[in-house]
């Protein structure tokens, strides 16, 4: 899992030593007053990745974003400069997500690259305070809205089982494949509170153990898991009477 992502950051190193980034990176420098003082990539690694004034940071990241946006030749070499200065934020989002993407590796990787490149090249700077918070929330919440939109279906051939970290698992009577209609799930779901939708869909839907989800909302592993058995059984008992 870990071996595309680390191929993918030596990709980006080895882009950013050839000549025309080189090239590019000093002309940028040159036309930022808080990109002067770096003389090579690393410089600016060093202060974004450093315990360093939060503003200086912001100033940085928004010339390079200014950059990255331009159609210009330079722009690539914005680009790269960003992701790897975003990179250990990104390597902390593919450690959060890495479970759901078990069966292709390499998508997690490609998405998380290129999901942040799309969010720098659309970034409004006018409206956004903290460039690397913002781009990062951003980026991590539309992927994990995408995968409940996208494991929905698993909810017509999986029974709902919650797997993680040892906990003790819970496999209700849902009906079979052919018989289960998702129309019927939907409406079913429509019957709980919104509080027990979300906890649902993080542990059902998203993969989330009980756990997790009781840290997600602030509350105990205990409470949780019986009102996680509570919503299941009721769900069952709703969709066996549409049956």
């Amino acid at each position: 899992m870990r071996a595309q992502w680390h191929a993918l950051h030596s990709q980006l190193i080895r882009q950013s030593d050839r000549l025309s980034f080189c090239i590019g990176f000093r002309s940028i420098c040159e036309r930022h007053a808080d990109l002067a003082r770096f003389a090579e990539p690393g410089q600016i690694f060093a202060v974004l990745h450093g315990l360093g004034d939060p503003e200086e940071k912001n100033r940085i990241l928004k010339a390079l974003v200014v950059e990255a946006q331009t159609e210009t030749h330079e722009a690539a070499a914005a680009r790269i400069i960003l992701l790897l200065a975003l990179w250990p934020g990104l390597d902390a989002i593919h450690g959060r997500l890495w479970r759901f993407y078990r069966s292709d590796p390499s998508l997690l990787a490609t998405e998380l690259v290129g999901r942040a490149s799309a969010g720098i090249a659309l970034m409004n700077l006018a409206k956004v305070t903290r460039i690397a918070a913002t781009l990062l929330r951003n980026l991590e919440r539309d992927m994990r809205r995408t995968l409940i939109a996208a494991q929905s279906e698993a909810l017509r051939t999986e029974p709902l089982v919650d797997e993680g970290n040892g906990e003790e698992q819970l496999t209700v009577g849902w009906p079979s494949r052919e018989r289960l209609d998702v129309a019927d799930l939907a409406k079913a779901l429509n019957s709980l509170s919104r509080m027990d939708v979300r906890l649902f869909l993080v542990v059902a839907v998203t993969g989330a153990s009980q756990r997790e989800a009781a840290q997600q909302f602030g509350l105990s592993y205990d409470v949780v898991r019986k009102r996680y058995q509570r919503i299941t059984k009721r769900l069952q008992k709703t969709l066996a009477a549409r049956l």
